[in-house]
């Protein structure tokens, strides 16, 4: 089995070779869960705040315009435990996302937040 140049682009396969390209990527699943803790978490801030998200889209828009009181209310949808509660959710300290000061002046222990539950639920949850 030789080797030939495909005509688009510089790449080399074997002959005989099928190729298929895929211009949009199939949906394979899309079903709102709405037991999810995302879901749940929006339903809250949706109440709360007097606000109706279409899409997941418009919920992101809305984080982002208002990412601290996001943050400051997902800290207390998950009842996160301190032993020293934050002053301050955000403070501009650096230029990128990470290079700031998350919710200063807290004191917490993530092992004692992410084991806390005992049973057979799962222990980490990722939003």
């Amino acid at each position: 089995m030789g080797l030939e140049k495909t005509n688009s682009v510089e790449t080399w396969r074997p002959k005989g070779f099928l190729e298929s390209f895929v211009t949009q990527p199939k949906l394979i699943w899309n079903r709102k869960d709405p037991n999810t803790q995302m879901e749940k978490y929006k339903k809250m801030i949706e109440k709360k705040y007097n606000q109706k998200f279409d899409s997941y889209w418009d919920f992101h828009k809305w984080s982002v315009e208002n990412f601290e009181l996001f943050w400051e209310e997902l800290w207390h949808f998950f009842n996160v435990i301190a032993s020293k509660p934050y002053e301050k959710v955000f403070l501009k300290t650096g230029p990128g996302f990470l290079d700031n000061e998350w919710f200063s002046g807290a004191k917490m222990n993530y092992a004692e937040n992410l084991l806390r539950i005992r049973d057979d639920r799962i222990a980490i949850m990722w939003l």
